[in-house]
């Protein structure tokens, strides 16, 4: 009996972490995307000329103003380049981060598959799951026991009902 209480847990962990996934993408790529040294330079000298062009009157000064609205314009072009450019990195490791951890639970659910293939889980009295016995069955055949396909599926189902019981009576607090 601890054959289907085993496959039992193994699904539920991997039932929180297909819940979880889109957070562990959005960390794992919080992580990746810190500032480079070069682009923390220019935001630091964007803010610096932002509050000089505060300090110069446009009237009074009228070229420097307008030197230093140039300079700005330019690194705020820079600066939009750039995030441009990580935006599109960041899409593109997003959806290879979220491939991967689906990868890894598509290879997990088919090794579950693969080990118990030809054993039943549990063996129950065909007669409480007629007329359903044969599908039950499969892929074992062997009428009255339950075979992985199922099992998995009962699991899946049971693993996602206590993940969102479980989420709606974390909400609250």
């Amino acid at each position: 009996m601890s054959a289907p209480i085993g496959v039992f847990c193994c699904v539920f962990l991997l039932s929180v972490v297909q819940k979880l996934t889109p957070k562990i993408v959005r960390l794992i790529l919080r992580y990746w995307k810190q500032q480079s040294e070069d682009e923390s330079k220019k935001h630091q000298e964007l803010t610096e000329l932002r509050r000089q062009l505060n300090l110069i009157s446009a009237k009074d000064e009228f070229a420097k103003y307008a030197r230093t609205q140039r300079k700005i314009n330019k690194l705020t072009d820079e600066m939009s380049q750039i995030n441009k450019s990580k935006s599109v990195a960041m899409v593109k490791y997003q959806w290879m981060v979220t491939a991967v951890l689906y990868t890894i639970q598509v290879l997990l659910y088919l090794s579950l598959i693969w080990t118990y293939y030809n054993q039943p889980l549990v063996k129950l009295d065909p007669d409480w799951l007629f007329p359903m016995t044969t599908i039950v069955s499969i892929p074992t055949g062997i009428p009255g026991g339950v075979g992985i396909t199922c099992w998995l599926v009962t699991c899946n189902k049971v693993s996602t009902i206590l993940i969102d019981t479980m989420g709606q009576a974390v909400k609250p607090l």
